[in-house]
C-alpha cells in the first residue's frame, strides 16, 4: 500500500508540474462541431466590432475634448484681446482729455495775458471826450459836485479838441 500511496504521490507531484500520467489522464473533449465553431466566429467578430466602435467612440470624444479646450483657449485670447484694446482706448481717451485741458488752460492764459495787455493799452491811452463826459455824468448824478460845477466842467470837455477814440484791442 505504501508504494501505491507513493506512486499516487508521485502522480499528482507530475500532473501539477504539468506532466500526465496513464491513470491519471485528462478525459478528452469531444472535436467542436461546425454550427458551435460558427456561433464562436460570431461572437469574436461582434467583440471586434464592440471593441472598434468603443475605440472609435473613444476617439470621438477624445477629438471633441480638444475642440472644446481649442475654442476655451481662443475665447481666453479673445477676451483678453478685447480687454487689452479696452485699456489702450481708456489710456488713449484720458491722454486726449489730458491734452484737451491743458489746451484749455493756455488758451485760457493766453486770453488773460492779451486782456491785461489790452487793458494796459486803455488804461495807458488819455480818456476821449466821451469818456470824459460819462465821467461827469456820474459824478453829477452821484452828487459830488453841483450844477454849476458840472456846467462849468461840461463846457470846458466841449471846448477841447476831439481826440481819437482809443484803438480797439486786437484778438
Amino acid at each position: 500500500m505504501r508504494k501505491r500511496h507513493l506512486l499516487l504521490l508521485a502522480c499528482c507531484i507530475g500532473l501539477s508540474a504539468g506532466l500526465s500520467c496513464k491513470t491519471h489522464q485528462p478525459p478528452s473533449s469531444p472535436p467542436p462541431s461546425p454550427a458551435s465553431q460558427a456561433d464562436a466566429d460570431a461572437k469574436a467578430q461582434k467583440e471586434q466590432d464592440a471593441a472598434a466602435a468603443k475605440a472609435k467612440q473613444e476617439q470621438e470624444a477624445a477629438a471633441a475634448k480638444a475642440k472644446k479646450e481649442q475654442d476655451a483657449a481662443a475665447a481666453k485670447a479673445k477676451k483678453e484681446q478685447e480687454a487689452a484694446a479696452a485699456k489702450a482706448k481708456k489710456e488713449q481717451d484720458a491722454a486726449a482729455a489730458l491734452a484737451r485741458k491743458k489746451a484749455e488752460a493756455d488758451a485760457k492764459l493766453k486770453k488773460e495775458r492779451e486782456s491785461k495787455t489790452a487793458s494796459a493799452l486803455v488804461t495807458n491811452a488819455p480818456p476821449t471826450k466821451a469818456q470824459k463826459l460819462d465821467n461827469l455824468n456820474h459824478r453829477y448824478l452821484s452828487d459830488a459836485i453841483t450844477p454849476l460845477e458840472y456846467q462849468a466842467e461840461r463846457a470846458k470837455i466841449m471846448a477841447e479838441p476831439e481826440t481819437p477814440e482809443a484803438p480797439a484791442p486786437e484778438k
